[in-house]
């Protein structure tokens, strides 16, 4: 499980109607300036089940400006990560993360790969500290490691039974779907309820990552996302990075 820290500090991002895709945490985009703040909970299981790792905190998605690249309409997607990671027998650690990115608008929508169209990159543990990422060296790798919440649609899809979730501040009709993707090494599974009405559509997300040899666990990471509150109002922790 020692990918689990680099995931988590670097994690992120986004609704539509009911339909049968399950793209993690994009399925609409929002007016420039909207953001929304999940709360955010995880943990790595050993092959014999035994939890290795705890992580909580929250995540702030916001969109923080418009350009144009190549005659095609852009948005910078920036996310500030907030988390307090534990590994069982050792203290506690913050980890505290902002990355920014810059995707043409039209890969921020259902049935697209926004992660395959990363224009540009931003990646720090405060606005101090962002470097600009080389995204065609080694630093390609912060954004394949975003793979689990910012994916193309997953192979296999179904909905979910409609729900009401309850929030802090009000209660969200949702309407679920879930998703699953094999491989010889991997099982991931995911299960989201989005509504219209919350700004980047997902009021929660969970998902579970199943590392597999001969057919048999290695061990798994869970993570699941809970809306929290939202505004219009959203400035970037790094407004000098474009």
């Amino acid at each position: 499980m020692r990918q689990l820290p680099t995931f988590l500090v670097l994690v992120f991002l986004m609704l539509l109607p009911a339909t049968t895709e399950a793209e993690g945490l994009i399925y609409q985009l929002p007016e420039d300036g909207a953001w929304v703040r999940f709360e955010v909970n995880g943990k790595g299981v050993a092959s014999g089940g035994t939890v290795r790792v705890t992580v909580k905190g929250t995540q702030t998605i916001r969109s923080v400006g418009r350009v144009v690249v190549n005659d095609e309409q852009c948005r910078w997607i920036e996310l500030k990560s907030e988390m307090v990671f534990e590994r069982a027998g050792e203290k506690a650690r913050k980890l505290n993360a902002v990355i920014k990115l810059l995707i043409p608008e039209k890969y921020l929508t259902t049935g697209k790969n926004p992660r395959g169209h990363v224009l540009k990159a931003y990646k720090g543990d405060s606005s101090e500290t962002l470097r600009e990422l080389d995204l065609k060296g080694n630093d390609a790798r912060v954004i394949q490691s975003l793979d689990e919440i910012f994916h193309a649609p997953l192979k296999q899809t179904s909905p979910l039974p409609a729900k009401t979730i309850k929030t802090k501040k009000q209660s969200w009709p949702c309407e679920g779907i879930k998703g699953e993707s094999t491989s010889d090494s991997t099982i991931f599974r995911t299960e989201t309820y989005i509504n219209r009405k919350a700004p980047f559509g997902v009021v929660t997300y969970k998902y579970e990552k199943e590392r597999r040899r001969n057919n048999v666990s290695q061990g798994m990471r869970t993570m699941e996302w809970k809306f929290v509150e939202s505004g219009r109002d959203a400035k970037s922790a790094a407004p000098d990075a474009d």
